[in-house]
């Protein structure tokens, strides 16, 4: 009866020693998930960030572009007026000389 008795506590011990390890195994694996799931959180906060950056950026580069276009019809409207001006003067000396021919 010793013996089987011995038999029977190394058994209860080895079920015992079994449920502690698989405990710690959940334990570890939980504190894993946990751990995984924190830097998830981090991770998705940090490319929410940079998708805000990119669409900054996509609109400053689409403002760029129009101020750019704006920028050359304001150069193609500035050679235009020059060139008035430069017809308004002629205009203006010829009429100068016309008159004083007349004088």
């Amino acid at each position: 009866t010793d013996v089987a008795e011995q038999f029977q506590n190394l058994q209860k011990a080895q079920k015992a020693a079994e449920i502690e390890k698989n405990d710690a195994k959940k334990n570890v694996e939980e504190a894993r998930v946990k751990e995984l799931n924190e830097k998830n959180e981090v991770l998705k906060g940090r490319l929410d960030a940079l998708m805000d950056v990119e669409q900054r950026l996509t609109e400053a580069m689409s403002m760029r572009v129009k101020l750019e276009t704006q920028v050359a019809t304001l150069d193609q409207d500035l050679a235009s007026a020059r060139k008035e001006g430069e017809s308004l003067t002629k205009t203006v000396s010829t009429l100068e000389e016309t008159l004083s021919m007349r004088d």
